[in-house]
């Protein structure tokens, strides 16, 4: 299976999933995440947005590939430090009690 492995794509994928993962993302609150591998190093755009009103919390990280994972949680921290926690914590809550947001 080694055949089938892209080094540049698993890595983007890593950064992605580790952004998704920190963010519980799921289908309820619009969240997206891009990394592009360039060499050694690797970028990662990361947006979370409120479904209600439309706000958008943007930013993006840059770094080593190697530490792929490591820069998808910090975006997504720097996100939840923005905002994005309310929107979270409101639409899960919501799914929660059985409401739609």
């Amino acid at each position: 299976m080694a055949f089938f492995d892209h080094p540049d794509s698993r890595d983007a994928v890593a950064a992605e999933r580790a952004f998704l993962g920190r963010l519980e993302g799921g289908c309820q609150v619009p969240i997206a995440a891009h990394a592009v591998v360039n060499g050694d190093d690797l970028g990662l755009e990361g947006l979370v947005a409120d479904p209600e009103d439309g706000q958008v919390f943007r930013d993006s990280v840059a770094g080593s590939r190697r530490e792929a994972v490591e820069l998808g949680r910090a975006l997504a921290d720097a996100l939840l430090a923005k905002g994005a926690k309310a929107v979270l914590d409101a639409v899960y809550a919501a799914e929660k009690a059985g409401k739609a947001r």
